[in-house]
């Protein structure tokens, strides 16, 4: 015999065989991840496929945070409508409240444009960068 057998009395099954390397993934396409950064580069699609992670995460967190300030701008817009709904007859808001508004706004956009232009510049040194095989 060859060892002990489990208590069941079924010999032990073998080891499955070992299996074959998996073949190289060719590199990332230049043309595809510039056309990414250029078209879909505020979501971070270009950093995803080229394997860099975390960049295309700080994509989405910037989209993310920017869409929250405007949710947060509808959210206060709605409360100024319903809480002083006789604005409509003459009344104005504070300043107060015209003033946050406004920099909700530009914080808003400034988020959007900080992104896109990251994405620009990300795609231009994709295009400028030599290809992955050429680097030593």
């Amino acid at each position: 015999m060859s060892g002990p057998r489990p208590p069941w009395g079924q010999p032990p099954y073998p080891p499955p065989p070992p299996r074959p390397p998996l073949p190289p993934k060719p590199p990332p396409s230049k043309s595809t991840a510039a056309l990414l950064a250029f078209l879909l580069g505020w979501t971070g699609a270009h950093n995803f496929y080229l394997g860099q992670r975390w960049r295309g995460i700080g994509h989405v967190v910037l989209l993310g945070l920017a869409g929250a300030v405007w949710a947060v701008i509808a959210l206060y817009t709605l409360y100024i409508i319903f809480w002083y709904s006789d604005l409509y007859l003459g009344h104005t808001m504070g300043p107060g409240s015209e003033l946050l508004i406004t920099v909700l706004v530009i914080l808003g956009y400034g988020l959007v444009i900080a992104n896109v232009v990251w994405a620009v510049i990300e795609g231009i040194v994709i295009l400028v960068r030599p290809a992955p095989e050429a680097r030593r």
